[in-house]
């Protein structure tokens, strides 16, 4: 958990000092790609668990949804994904 815990301050960190306009190395451009690529390995593998642990408990009417939640709705529902500019896109990830 810390690590994940610092992986997120990090990627604030790195959001924070970058803009659109920077033209990264192709290294560090490589870097972040497999760093990507590891972490949705991660998530891919865990998510399942998640599902059956979650389907396994039963949730309370006081608990509010969460950001996987809610992305699990949207695909359940074959809702496609939002893009930067639309309604409803985060704007905490417009980089």
């Amino acid at each position: 958990m810390s690590q994940l815990h610092r992986l997120n301050d990090i990627t604030s960190m790195l959001l924070d000092m970058l803009s659109s306009e920077d033209e990264l190395p192709g290294w560090v451009q490589s870097k972040l790609t497999r760093a990507y690529t590891d972490l949705n390995d991660v998530f891919g593998y865990l998510e399942p668990q998640a599902d059956l642990e979650a389907a396994s408990s039963v949730p309370t009417v006081s608990e509010a949804k969460g950001l996987w939640d809610r992305i699990r709705d949207r695909r359940k529902a074959k809702k496609r994904r939002l893009r930067p500019g639309e309604k409803g896109y985060p704007k905490t990830l417009d980089i």
